[in-house]
């Protein structure tokens, strides 16, 4: 509103509905100086909206043709698939559903590209210095993709406080892979042991059989343009890395936050040993296990790393079964370092 002119105000038409109140205010006459606001327009002319959205649509029509006592401003905002939708040509033996939304649109669009480019992103950057919500978006969006981060961030937190358990807990699982131990992609595996220590008894006990499938399928519906809260990545034919399950940056930030203090169950620790494999990973995860006391499972981690060639796992392994005073896993550890290539182990045996 502080970048409007003087005696300019901005309305979005919400309650009872939005279509309703939208109609209401068009029969009773917009004041001049109005920016009608409608987000998500397909709830004021489209399917959403209702028995009233084609006369919603003639009457703004009608506005922007002279109807008001003054200047007046619509700014719509719609995702592509609800515009096409809203403007698709009619069709023989096709019933025409939106002619006077198709009519109120046509010629009338302004693309948001899907990533800004270089130019868009300074632009952006300049904007940002005063807009913390901005500042948020250029900062952890992927590939320059603003928009879709601005408008689906706050959709997506609202569906992960509304997951199902077995869904929420893949999700704090995913969580606590990358804030403990960087861990960017986790696998089917992975998620269906961890999961289990993040459900009550109760939610446990009622879980069907396919109820990993089912929290995957929830936690990967897109919101707003967005990938889910977990969204699968394909590994492709001849290449190196795994495929799995990303957690969204948006979700990953948050996720960081609000379980800053929360000890992660056993059997994430369990999943972690069995079902990551990248050896720097494994080490990370077994950092943070001995970080928080988790004595039984921090040799595991330290051990699998250096299964997986990890040398330096190796040395911290080692250096833990010094300070308790166990000196034939000490021993144990660095003949095994030795036969991987540490020559440093190998003069200390």
């Amino acid at each position: 509103m502080a970048q409007l002119p003087p005696g300019w105000r901005v309305w979005q038409p919400l309650s009872p509905s939005p279509s309703q109140a939208l109609a209401y205010a068009l029969q009773e006459g917009i004041a001049a100086r109005t920016v009608i606001w409608l987000n998500e327009l397909q709830r004021y002319v489209g399917e959403q909206a209702g028995a009233c959205a084609e006369q919603v649509a003639a009457s703004l029509r009608e506005l922007l043709q002279g109807g008001a006592s003054g200047p007046v401003l619509v700014l719509g905002t719609v995702w592509p698939e609800f515009w096409t939708a809203l403007t698709a040509s009619e069709l023989p033996g096709r019933r025409d559903l939106y002619p006077q939304a198709r009519a109120l649109l046509e010629g009338k669009a302004m693309h948001v590209p899907t990533a800004f480019d270089t130019q868009g992103l300074e632009d952006a950057r300049v904007v940002g210095a005063h807009d913390p919500r901005l500042a948020d978006a250029l900062a952890r969006a992927s590939d320059g993709r603003i928009a879709q981060y601005m408008a689906g961030a706050p959709a997506l937190l609202e569906r992960y406080r509304a997951a199902p358990p077995a869904a929420r807990a893949v999700v704090c699982a995913a969580v606590d892979a990358s804030r403990l131990g960087g861990v960017r992609l986790v696998g089917r595996d992975f998620l269906r042991v961890a999961a289990e220590g993040y459900l009550s008894d109760d939610a446990y006990d009622s879980l069907g059989e396919d109820w990993l499938e089912e929290a995957l399928a929830y936690t990967q519906h897109p919101v707003k343009g967005v990938r889910g809260l977990l969204s699968q990545v394909r590994a492709r034919p001849g290449a190196r890395e795994r495929g799995g399950w990303r957690l969204a940056d948006y979700m990953d930030h948050i996720g960081r936050f609000e379980r800053r203090f929360a000890a992660p169950p056993a059997s994430f620790w369990r999943a972690a040993q069995a079902h990551v494999f990248e050896a720097h990973l494994v080490r990370a995860l077994g950092r943070a296990a001995e970080a928080r006391w988790r004595v039984a499972e921090a040799p595991g981690l330290y051990q699998r790393a250096l299964d997986l060639r990890d040398l330096k796992a190796g040395q911290y392994l080692a250096w833990l079964w010094q300070e308790r005073e166990r000196p034939d896993e000490v021993r144990r550890v660095q003949e095994q370092a030795a036969m991987a290539g540490d020559g440093e182990a190998w003069s200390s045996c």
